[in-house]
């Protein structure tokens, strides 16, 4: 008799063990996201917050999470497998990426920053948030977010820090591992003003940050101050070995492969960038300034 009521606490005891194990495995679903004007909550010198609201199931359970956001608009919402809800959109004049942890159901971290992408399952790519009319040129530095480590961990050890999640009326900017420029790698560093013309660089963000599978980042940068005397290139960083010490190349832009020069033969218009193949490019430009749509670039 006892042999069978153990043996019944057992099998009992290993199907739960088995359902829980299936609900950990299970992908979250995402139903709707969501932003509202948030009225109740109406802050001083900001204005009135947008309150995101979203709603997620797992298995048979459903949950809402929510949390007063800068977010404007919406642009691309997706889980990842260690129970993360990652938000990005508008926030005004620049970009906001907010995070949620799903297994506690609260904010977990938030940043401004210029054209995040998700570039892979668990990583963001973005341009450090700096004042478009500053004084001076800027230093655009390129900021990789991993979504599998805690917001301490996507925080430069040396760097000042905000408590995580920051308080709606901060403005956190310095977030994330530098992985471009070379100088702001190497230093470990945030700062993203130039010194002199000769370090001030933008990215051309129309045409977006590409991961290949070799995980080498891919995209393209400019330097000039202005068109005529500009020109652009494509940057290449090597995240294969980590994102911490990354190896850095830039390659040139063929020009053999238009038809025409466009208006400066430095400087190519590129309006888009896809994977050709694991080891190749194709930038897309436009044809009535080349005589071509797109070219192929190989990737060193």
């Amino acid at each position: 008799m006892y042999t069978r009521f153990f043996l019944a606490i057992l099998l009992f005891f290993l199907g739960a063990v088995e359902l829980l194990g299936m609900r950990a495995t299970e992908e979250w679903k995402i139903i709707n996201v969501s932003l509202r004007p948030d009225s109740a909550h109406k802050l001083p010198f900001i204005g009135i917050p947008n309150e995101l609201i979203a709603t997620l199931s797992r298995g048979t359970a459903q949950f809402s999470v929510s949390a007063d956001v800068r977010l404007t608009a919406l642009k691309e919402y997706f889980t990842v497998p260690n129970d993360k809800l990652a938000v990005i959109g508008d926030a005004g004049k620049s970009s906001a990426v907010v995070i949620f942890d799903l297994a506690t159901k609260r904010l977990l971290d938030w940043f401004y920053c210029y054209a995040p992408q998700r570039v892979s399952e668990t990583w963001i790519v973005y341009v450090e948030w700096y004042p478009v009319h500053g004084a001076g040129e800027p230093k655009e530095v390129v900021l990789l977010y991993d979504l599998t480590k805690s917001p301490g961990e996507n925080r430069l050890p040396g760097a000042q820090r905000l408590i995580a999640p920051a308080p709606i009326t901060a403005a956190p900017i310095t977030v994330g591992t530098p992985i471009y420029p070379e100088s702001n790698v190497k230093k470990k560093s945030y700062v993203n003003a130039a010194q002199n013309s000769a370090e001030a660089e933008r990215l051309l963000t129309t045409s977006p940050f590409l991961l290949l599978p070799s995980q080498r980042l891919v995209f393209v940068a400019a330097k000039g101050q202005d068109f005529p005397t500009s020109w652009d290139y494509l940057v290449v960083v090597d995240l294969s070995h980590g994102i911490v010490d990354p190896l850095i190349q830039t390659v040139d832009i063929p020009k053999d492969q238009f038809k025409k020069p466009g208006e400066n033969p430095n400087f190519i218009q590129v309006t888009g960038i896809e994977a050709a193949s694991p080891d190749s490019v194709r930038l897309f430009v436009p044809r009535s300034e080349y005589g071509v749509s797109s070219i192929t670039v190989s990737i060193p």
